[in-house]
């Protein structure tokens, strides 16, 4: 048996870090909480940048004195499940990775449904659906257990310039017009297109796209078993390895390239087209950054012909808001999921601090497109969006997926080889998480 999560989260007998300095921001004298304090544990980067400034009007608006601790991706989780493990309720409210981590972490947090039903989200019907879905557990109709106040998509972004020019009138459909695009652009010293390649969790998590576009599915419906040895799973891993092995369509380099590199490379003009997240859009509209900036358009994620209710491949990602079950403060946190994910602030916190927004009416404004021209492509995607499984033992998944994938893109393994092993392999993990 796997450990369970208290003991994976048990320090361990090395010298603890010092603990990291919050923010401290001093909300007054007035207002509906005056003299109360509230901890946020959040990470650094854009998922915390872009819901921080709703955070700290929220407190200055009712006089509560915030505490924020911004850490890294993988030290909020660890940061966050010793505290629970630990019942030390030093934070109230934990930004967590959707359902990625609201399922270890469903334990520990409070159920979010009661709260919903009893002072609902303000304008609830606006919110995506899939966004949603995506904080249950289990995932798509479980319990909620986190409110989405940020959240992404993968998408396509092609070079218009460059379509034009080789004839090409409309960014592909179907995966089969994916490949004729990459190929008729592949040529001058420029790759068709590009996707995250390195063994890691970022080439795991574009892979999703291709699975998901081939009409394939990661796990049965209960989750209980593997369906990595089905024949889509098969043949989208196939076609997602030829690009790099049969078609040379991407860079030589790609095995070595992470999120960052796939977005330089475009920014570089060195490809045509990419698959990555969705909030990135804006960094090739950057002058100085980009060398592509008014020559980039978007859509959604391909998919394969003639397969029955499929919308888009599109792989979603996201933070939401989920309340420490220990917290003694959760009427507060409540009202500070409330106030960070409602239409207003959602769309201030889109336009003003880049934020990825959580409902159709943001990205239906006007003056949100002006800021967020791919707004209508990724509509589009979230609308058939899908996410990666929510398992207590993910990262061993991911890991273990990483290095099969690997060795299929690198051609040392056949697609029928890598997912008829991952499938046995994936299959032990689910069976060692029961």
């Amino acid at each position: 048996m796997a450990p369970t999560v208290a003991a994976q989260a048990q320090p361990t007998s090395a010298a603890p870090a010092a603990p990291p300095t919050p923010i401290v921001i001093e909300g007054g004298t007035s207002g509906k909480y005056a003299g109360k304090t509230l901890s946020v544990l959040q990470p650094t980067g854009g998922g915390g940048r872009g819901v921080q400034p709703g955070i700290e009007a929220w407190a200055k608006e009712n006089g509560v004195k915030l505490q924020i601790t911004q850490l890294a991706y993988a030290e909020v989780r660890q940061k966050a499940l010793l505290d629970f493990t630990s019942h030390t309720s030093t934070y109230d409210v934990v930004q967590v990775d959707g359902a990625i981590w609201a399922s270890e972490m469903a334990p520990f947090l409070e159920p979010l449904d009661p709260w919903l039903q009893k002072d609902p989200l303000p304008e609830q019907d606006d919110f995506i659906p899939a966004v949603l879905k995506a904080m249950r557990v289990p995932y798509p109709d479980g319990t909620t257990y986190a409110v989405p106040v940020r959240y992404g998509t993968l998408i396509y972004h092609y070079r218009k310039d460059l379509f034009d020019a080789a004839g090409i009138q409309n960014p592909p459909t179907y995966w089969d017009e994916y490949l004729a695009d990459a190929q008729k652009t592949t040529k001058d010293g420029v790759y068709g297109t590009v996707h995250a390649g390195k063994q890691g969790n970022f080439l795991v998590y574009n892979w999703f796209a291709f699975l998901y576009g081939f009409g394939g599915n990661f796990l049965t419906p209960d989750q209980s078993k593997s369906m990595l040895n089905e024949p889509a799973s098969i043949e989208a891993t196939q076609f997602w390895a030829d690009l790099y092995n049969k078609y040379h369509v991407v860079p030589p380099g790609m095995t070595s390239y992470e999120h960052d590199d796939v977005i330089t490379v475009m920014q570089q003009g060195l490809v045509a087209s990419a698959i990555t997240y969705s909030p990135y859009a804006l960094e090739f509209e950057k002058p100085d950054k980009s060398k592509v900036v008014g020559k980039v358009a978007w859509s959604s994620i391909p998919i394969k012909r003639d397969v029955p209710d499929l919308k888009s491949g599109g792989v979603g990602s996201g933070w939401g808001f989920a309340i420490n079950k220990d917290s003694a403060n959760k009427d507060i946190a409540w009202d500070l999921i409330k106030y960070v994910s409602s239409p207003k602030v959602q769309l201030d916190l889109a336009i003003n601090a880049a934020n990825a927004p959580v409902r159709r009416s943001t990205f239906l404004n006007a003056d949100y497109q002006k800021v967020f021209p791919a707004a209508e492509a990724t509509l589009k995607a979230l609308e058939g969006d899908r996410i990666r499984p929510g398992l207590r033992n993910w990262t061993a998944v991911e890991d273990m997926m990483a290095a099969e994938l690997s060795a299929a893109l690198v051609g040392q393994k056949s697609g029928t080889e890598a997912m008829e092993e991952g499938d046995a392999k994936l299959n032990d993990l689910l069976k060692s998480s029961q």
